[in-house]
């Protein structure tokens, strides 16, 4: 993957790429769409926490223990009447 070869990242396990793979689609996936959009003045793009595991994110901003972390619209904190 060519991203992770200008990460820098160290790759302990094939599960471990597996994950960082999946985690970094997701992303790319919201990149593309959020991109696409017309209605909207800005762009987004990748950055280093494209395949960040959420325990990884959560030491950067701890916010909160990774395990309360979701990748969700209930993520934001918004909820819905």
């Amino acid at each position: 993957m060519h991203y992770v070869a200008n990460s820098g990242r160290s790759i302990q396990t094939t599960s471990e790429m597996k994950q960082r793979k999946e985690i970094f689609a997701q992303r790319d996936s919201f990149i593309r769409e959020t991109n696409a959009r017309t209605d909207i003045g800005y762009q987004v793009g990748h950055n280093f926490f494209s395949d960040m595991l959420p325990e990884e994110t959560s030491a950067i901003f701890n916010k909160m223990p990774a395990e309360d972390l979701e990748l969700s619209s209930e993520a934001s904190g918004l909820k819905e009447n």
